[in-house]
């Protein structure tokens, strides 16, 4: 018997530019108000930019040989974020930080409901400004207690963890930075909704994995409408299928783009997704 079952994509969004994000923190004139807790950072304050390209960031100094607290969250309280569903911190890791130096990146609502996403060092360029995202959306999706619609968010922050480091990384002692602490998409851009039509998405290549495209009714029931893929589990041959291209799609002034998608409950933990870009080249 064939195991199929259907996958739905039911909007994608373009989130953030100059029209679409507030910076809250830039670290121009002081700290912020940024604190630590626990004691593996030993200094935090306003500093120069690494890069240049602003007046100031925010360092955070520590080493790999300490004994006694091997994290630290650098945070701040009681912030506001609007209808904005998504964070973000720029770091800029120096070149050589340990790749086990192991970041996450939290979030506690107003209740002190707790959620994160991690990254090792060895995941972020070295030596310039990138951005790590929350998305508050996707917290409470995964986490039905999490709720950012009852008030500010008791904290915001990226811990710093130095727990899995190797006898060759206990020697390394230096500074990180952060800036920019960003809302992303108060008002976002819906460039492709499915109300109506499948949007002009098609297969990439000839497959024996996503053996249909359609257009379907929502499976929540939230719209009127969602891009639907019939997955064929059983497939043997070319075992995936790049079923969500869509051409010609301006993003100049958005930074981040979002896929909604709604899995079925009997959906393999086994298949894996890559939401891909291409540049014009």
């Amino acid at each position: 018997m064939k195991k199929l079952f259907m996958l739905f994509c039911l909007c994608v969004v373009l989130l953030g530019g100059n029209l679409f994000s507030q910076v809250i923190f830039d670290f121009e004139e002081d700290h912020g108000g940024f604190t630590t807790k626990y004691d593996l950072v030993t200094s935090l304050v306003k500093a120069d930019d690494p890069s240049g390209l602003s007046s100031g960031a925010l360092a955070a100094t520590f080493a790999l040989n300490a004994t006694v607290d091997k994290k630290s969250n650098i945070y701040k309280g009681n912030i506001e974020p609007g209808n904005a569903p998504i964070i973000t911190f720029y770091v800029w890791l120096p070149s050589d930080l340990p790749d086990s130096v192991y970041f996450k990146y939290f979030v506690q609502d107003n209740n002190w409901t707790y959620a994160d996403v991690k990254w090792y060092a060895s995941a972020i360029p070295k030596e310039v400004w990138y951005p790590l995202l929350f998305n508050l959306e996707q917290a409470n999706v995964k986490t039905s207690s999490f709720d950012v619609a009852e008030g500010p968010l008791g904290a915001v922050g990226l811990q710093v963890y130095t727990g899995y480091e190797t006898d060759a990384d206990t020697t390394w002692a230096g500074t990180i930075y952060i800036d920019n602490v960003t809302l992303i998409g108060a008002y976002p851009t819906v460039i492709s909704d499915f109300e109506t039509d499948i949007d002009s998405y098609e297969l990439h290549a000839t497959n024996d994995l996503v053996t249909a495209v359609e257009h379907a009714t929502d499976p929540a029931g939230a719209s009127s409408g969602a891009l639907a893929l019939t997955i064929d589990a059983d497939a043997t041959t070319k075992m995936k299928g790049n079923a969500f291209q869509y051409c010609n799609v301006n993003a100049l002034e958005a930074s981040v783009m979002t896929m909604n998608v709604w899995c079925p409950t009997e959906v393999p933990d086994g298949i894996y997704f890559k939401f891909y870009v291409k540049d014009n080249n």
